[in-house]
């Protein structure tokens, strides 16, 4: 097929699939003339192309994947994904420690309302360090 016909089959443009191309990402491609000609093995890789954009690959992290033949290699696919998964679990925990220390604000803001006459802001909010402290 044609670049436009692999175009409208994967949802995306020819500028997009020349892009991939130039970076390694679709292996060969053949020509016939001057057209490139694609196959059911393009359309996959397409394919597999953009779904990795969507769980935020980028394009060069992909093309650094490539096996010696200039196709993807699974496995260094597999281990990008790994690595991902593994970043992931740090950002949760990062985001799970920081719902922890915005919830305690939360509780601080709302217990120096009720007293707002009797304590001025600043003693209602203490920094970390200073709740354990027992100042």
């Amino acid at each position: 097929m044609l670049i436009r016909s692999l175009a409208d089959l994967v949802g995306t443009t020819p500028k997009a699939i020349r892009h991939y191309e130039r970076l390694g990402l679709l292996g060969p491609v053949p020509r016939r003339g001057r057209y490139r000609t694609f196959d059911a093995a393009h359309v996959d890789s397409v394919r597999l192309v953009r779904r990795a954009q969507g769980f935020g690959f980028g394009l060069r992290e992909l093309a650094a994947a490539r096996s010696g033949d200039g196709t993807l290699d699974l496995a260094r696919l597999a281990a990008l994904v790994q690595r991902r998964l593994a970043a992931l679990a740090v950002e949760r925990q990062r985001l799970q420690a920081l719902e922890r220390d915005l919830a305690a604000v939360a509780a601080e803001l709302r217990a120096c309302d009720r007293v707002q006459a009797a304590r001025p802001l600043a003693a209602c909010m203490q920094q970390p360090a200073e709740r354990g402290s027992g100042a």
